[in-house]
């Protein structure tokens, strides 16, 4: 993967990226993605973990 596909606006709407990270498998696209875009996918995340932590 290139730099630019990190550091460049995330191709698929970033929400999508979130969801790939509870895949089985390690989507690093997603993963690299999803930090470098930290101020989009961030409050997302923390919804996911709060949401686990409760049991959902």
């Amino acid at each position: 993967m290139s730099e630019a596909a990190v550091t460049g606006p995330p191709p698929l709407p970033i929400e999508l990226y979130v969801t790939e990270l509870g895949s089985t498998d390690f989507p690093l696209e997603a993963v690299a993605l999803c930090t470098v875009h930290y101020s989009e996918s961030g409050p997302l995340l923390r919804r996911l973990i709060e949401r686990a932590a409760a049991g959902a």
